[in-house]
Parts: C-alpha cells; structure tokens; sequence
C-alpha cells in the first residue's frame, strides 16, 4: 500500500486502489457492468484480464503514484516500434504531425472526469504544444483510459466523434469537460455537450448522438487493452519516447520534468 508519508507520490494522478481501501473506491466505469439505464453495478469487476480498483481522492487526499514511479509492464517499457501504447495509434487524437515526424513522441493517457488530467492538460502540455509541437519537436497523442466517473465514457465517444469531424472543436470539447467534472453526469453529459459545442464551427448533432449512442466502443476499447498491456497503474499517464525509444512514464508533472526526461536521454 501506497505510504501517504511520502512526498513523492502526492498529486501525481487517480489510481487504482488496494482493495483494502474499499471505502475509497468510486464505481467501476465498464459499461458491461451497467443496466441499459445506466445505473452503476455493485461492486468492482473484470475489466479486460484485469481487476479494477481505484481510488480517487477527496481534496486534500494523498494518492497512489503513475507511471514512472513503477506499476509498469516490460511491454511498456519496449521502443515505440513494439510498444503496447503505439498500437492502432491511426485516427487518435493528436498535437502535431504523425509519430516518426517528430523526434519526440508522447502517447497520453487520461479521462475527461480526472481533475489530474484536467491539470496536465492546462500545465505541462500547453507548454509542450506551444513550444514543442509548435517547432516541430514532439507529437502528442491522446488514448483514453476511462474509470473515474461514470459520465467519461459517453463524453469519450462525443470526444471521438469532434476529433473525427473537426480537430479544434475536439480541442475545444475537451477543455469544457475537464473546466467542469463537478457539474457532469451520465443523465447530462449529452446536454451540456450541445451546449459546450456553442460557438465552435462543429454541428452539434453528430457529437450529442455519439454521446447518447457511444458507437466508438470498439476504439475506447482498444485504448484501454493498450494501457493494461502495458500496465499503466493510473491517470494520467504519458509515455514518453526519444527517437522511438522508451525514455518514462510522467504524469501530472510541470514542463520542467518532461524537458528533463528528454535532454538526459539525448
């Protein structure tokens, strides 16, 4: 169990929790587990081989480190060429032009419902796309990774569906996702979709639907089994590659850290 002495593992990310820490544990985000209402099951269950526990914190709460502070599979630690993470990468979400483009790759974990995520998003990578992407440096690419709240796997889909009809508005959807997790829930997340979309050139329509029907199960899916081959232990998680080899996993770290990461393997 994770010791919540020590000062390294504290506002890293949402992990996966000890099942000792039952009480701590939100509600199991695989929409297996669900009635055709939506209601949560009881109790964690399997999720793609592995058992789900985690364990997201109050304000204030110590959490489980990610990524580089262990948890990872030797799979995860393999060149991008033979990666888990890099699988099936054509059609994700990116910052910059395809990996191989660029001297630097970074593949993204996260979950529109994880304030952590919410906080990388707004920190370390806008600096990462203002000044590496921007020249040409790095691209990012974004997988979902979702077991936080319940409402995060429709968002996904609509997240999806924008990426595939306007980048920008996928951009734009996103930030309205993670400014307000408190407000969101399965019985609004379509609703306040349509009205987080007002103002971008994106209809809509096609978006709300996507949330409602959540047709892109198959690629959230693959996002996922991605992540547990690899055995990311929480979110958000960033892998981090140099000329396609594997550098580390970051997460919730200032710019600082993943320039560091970076020059010391160069």
């Amino acid at each position: 169990m994770t010791d919540p002495s020590d000062p390294d593992v504290v506002e890293r990310g949402a992990t996966r929790s000890d099942p000792d820490l039952a009480e701590e544990v939100a509600t199991p985000n695989d929409p297996d587990a669900r009635d055709a209402d939506d209601t949560p099951a009881p109790g964690p269950r399997m999720g793609l081989g592995r058992r789900r526990f985690l364990r997201v914190a109050a304000a204030g709460t110590v959490l489980g480190a990610v990524g580089c502070l262990g948890g990872l599979d030797e799979a995860g630690q393999r060149p991008l060429s033979e990666n888990p993470v890099a699988a099936n990468l054509q059609g994700r979400p990116r910052l910059g032009p395809g990996h191989g483009e660029t001297p630097v790759t970074l593949v993204a974990f996260d979950d529109p419902s994880c304030p952590y995520c919410a906080k990388l998003s707004t920190g370390a990578m806008d600096r990462i796309e203002s000044e590496w992407v921007a020249e040409g440096r790095a691209t990012v690419y974004n997988r979902s990774y979702y077991f936080v709240e319940d409402w995060s796997r429709p968002a996904i889909n609509g997240l999806l569906a924008a990426w595939d009809r306007d980048p920008d508005a996928y951009r734009h959807l996103e930030a309205a996702y993670f400014r307000h997790q408190d407000d969101l829930s399965v019985g609004n997340v379509a609703e306040r979709t349509a009205g987080f979309l007002d103002g971008t050139d994106l209809a809509p329509e096609p978006v709300v639907a996507a949330v409602r029907d959540r047709p892109h199960a198959s690629r959230i899916d693959a996002d996922v089994e991605a992540a547990e081959r690899a055995g990311i232990d929480g979110v958000p998680t960033v892998f981090v590659f140099d000329e396609g080899e594997f550098v580390t996993t970051l997460g919730n770290d200032d710019f600082e850290a993943y320039r560091s990461a970076v020059e010391s393997n160069g």
